[in-house]
């Protein structure tokens, strides 16, 4: 089974607007499609990704980053927009001389991904949003605006039980695969953030908090979209997905099954499994371990 190298990648830094970020990159001698980007959640830098790309790396190239905001990356005050990340990719792309990409990203890493699409739909091959929505629901917003306070605190063990009570699944009814590993993975990284994540998390959050709701009334043409979360996540419900699907001329949406909002925890071979489907423009409808997929589509009514 072929791994990455751990002295393989090429690290790059950029800068966009007086920050500092940073990416590496695995390059494919023979790619079977096009490079692929990860964009990470909010608690992910680009360390997480490092299961996904041992197993990308084996058919193409594989770009991970810490966008603004991120990881080793300089913070991003709240300020800079969702639209300030979707150019800071931009940018990327032209530093590494990408013309196309496919784009992976997972929760807070959606919007910036989806802005990028918007924005350059030519540059994107295909686009797969997990745990996506257009806006932070109405109904979480102040326990969201919470988790900021808190951060802000410094109270590291009270902002892992909120955190926790926000996005996992706590119905015991509900099976959740690997659920007390998912919990313990969280709780573990939360409790040991430094001060500088603390204050990256809260700048983060608050951006979505203000940020205007993406705009999903034009649906982009180009891109081929994946839209899917855990099928048990109670943070960005899979009707979140099928509302951002709207936002795609032609979009398939499709639920991790036994999974709530960290799925790619635990159900890591069964979301792997249905990214390299996609990539492969493989049928979806048979993507095992995964519920119905539903295929959307966005007429453009003709000109009278």
């Amino acid at each position: 089974m072929l791994t990455i190298p751990a002295d393989a990648p090429q690290e790059t830094w950029l800068q966009h607007g007086g920050i500092r970020y940073c990416s590496r990159t695995w390059n494919h001698p023979q790619p079977e499609f096009e490079p692929t980007l990860f964009l990470s959640g909010a608690f992910q830098t680009m360390e997480s990704w490092r299961r996904f790309a041992n197993v990308f790396a084996r058919f193409t190239t594989v770009i991970l980053v810490d966008p603004p905001g991120l990881g080793r990356s300089d913070g991003l005050p709240p300020e800079f927009g969702v639209d300030f990340l979707a150019e800071s990719m931009r940018r990327l792309l032209d530093a590494h001389a990408i013309d196309r990409i496919n784009i992976i990203a997972a929760s807070y890493g959606t919007p910036a991904a989806y802005r990028l699409a918007q924005l350059y739909p030519d540059r994107i091959a295909r686009i797969a949003l997990g745990g996506t929505m257009r806006k932070i629901p109405l109904h979480v917003r102040d326990k969201v605006q919470e988790t900021v306070d808190t951060a802000l605190k410094g109270d590291r063990q009270r902002l892992a039980q909120q955190v926790i009570d926000g996005l996992l699944c706590r119905d015991p009814r509900l099976a959740v695969q690997r659920r007390r590993v998912a919990e313990r993975v969280l709780r573990s990284g939360l409790t040991r953030m430094s001060d500088t994540e603390l204050r990256q998390y809260a700048w983060n959050t608050s951006r979505l908090l203000q940020h205007a709701p993406l705009d999903v009334s034009q649906p982009l043409r180009g891109p081929c979209a994946l839209l899917f979360t855990g099928e048990h996540d109670c943070f960005t419900a899979p009707a979140h997905c099928m509302e951002m699907a709207a936002g795609f001329e032609s979009a398939w949406v499709t639920t991790v099954l036994q999974a709530d909002h960290l799925f790619h925890i635990e159900q890591f071979d069964v979301v792997c499994a249905l990214l390299l489907r996609f990539m492969r423009d493989t049928q979806l409808d048979s993507a095992a371990g995964c519920g119905a997929v539903t295929r959307t589509e966005y007429r453009i009514a003709a000109a009278v």
